[in-house]
């Protein structure tokens, strides 16, 4: 059985933290975002203003440094805040070929936003808006997939009135395809879209409970899975799946890869109340990797998510967790759940139900 590409450990960024809810995020809504600094009221400018005068894209990888500033307020895309007042700019790209594109506006002095048409203004493709850089306030694509002959409008935006200055890359990306080993588990969630309440494998943030893993002689278990970002009831959220295992007693090592932005965090006190853990990030194709030295016994959580809110459809990520009691876990200890209301301040629609 293969292992997953450990010699890129130090590819991801690891952040070793204790007792702290606010240190990383992992409940499955994106955290409130602070009003707008400012807004603007553009005047106009030639070139770029309206998709009419789309400014043209002659390749890949192309990049461009630019202003909002000055420009008017065409158009708005929810993901997922809506009313945006500022000034946008449009640019445009004809593939001669098909494949996959990925957009990165995340060098910028202001909290923006990113969308694309294909074709015609407001045939939305995708759209990003907190994803990288700065408080996480910038924009990203990940594998925008690009037909051949079709236009594709690339709308720089901002959150509520801002402006400012940035730097927009587009480049050809490959395909991420993580196929699943023969002998995996399969995580069996049921497909995810928009309206979809998670309180499968949902962990501390729903009923939804923990997902046992299961060792083998070795003490090794692999998963294979899926999860994405959709909307709720016009919010965004991600899907966060949650498991549990038994350590064998000394170290714990979690190697996780997606087909998407990732965050993972191992939980080696697991309470939903108090909570002690190590997390890690990696972008798509890049794998995030986690080791914790536990006693015997000792029963671990492992979390695997998007590191972002939104701009992810359903894609794989393949685990494999070493160090563990070989076969099947006890049943994870039951959490508080008036700790968890307090926690997620009831934000998610499950709680209510």
């Amino acid at each position: 059985m293969r292992r997953l590409l450990c010699a890129w450990f130090a590819a991801c960024l690891v952040g070793v933290l204790s007792s702290s809810v606010s240190a990383v995020d992992f409940g499955p809504t994106a955290p409130p975002k602070p009003a707008p600094e400012g807004s603007y009221e553009g005047e106009g400018r030639d070139g770029g203003d309206t998709a009419a005068e789309a400014y043209p894209i002659p390749g890949l990888p192309f990049t461009d440094p630019g202003s909002t500033c000055g420009y008017v307020d065409d158009y708005d895309a929810v993901c997922p805040y809506p009313g945006s007042t500022a000034p946008d700019v449009v640019y445009v790209y004809v593939p001669l070929s098909s494949g996959y594109v990925c957009v990165d506006l995340c060098v910028a002095d202001y909290d923006t936003k990113v969308y694309v048409w294909e074709d015609e203004v407001g045939q939305i493709v995708a759209c990003s808006d907190d994803a990288c850089g700065e408080m996480g306030y910038r924009s990203r694509i990940v594998l925008l997939r690009v037909t051949a002959g079709h236009a594709y409008y690339f709308v720089v935006d901002g959150y509520g009135g801002e402006c400012g200055n940035y730097d927009l890359s587009l480049t050809v990306c490959g395909d991420c395809v993580l196929p699943c080993p023969d002998g995996a588990q399969e995580e069996g969630e049921p497909p995810c879209q928009d309206e979809y309440v998670d309180d499968y494998n949902s962990g501390c943030s729903t009923p939804g409970g923990f997902q046992p893993l299961v060792a083998d002689e070795q003490g090794v278990a692999v998963m294979c899975g899926k999860s994405c970002t959709f909307l709720y009831h016009g919010v965004s959220y991600r899907d966060t799946d949650w498991f549990t295992m038994n350590a064998a007693g000394g170290f714990v090592t979690a190697t996780c890869t997606a087909e998407f932005p990732l965050q993972i965090i191992l939980f080696h006190n697991p309470d939903c109340a108090s909570p002690e853990y190590v997390w890690a990030q990696a972008d798509f194709c890049l794998p995030a990797s986690l080791t914790w030295e536990c006693e015997p016994g000792q029963e671990v959580w492992f979390w695997v998510g998007p590191s972002v809110f939104s701009g992810i459809e359903e894609s794989d990520y393949l685990f494999e967790i070493t160090g563990l009691e070989p076969g099947t876990p006890s049943p994870a200890c039951g959490p508080t759940w008036g700790a968890i209301k307090e926690m997620f301040g009831r934000t998610n629609p499950s709680l209510r139900r």
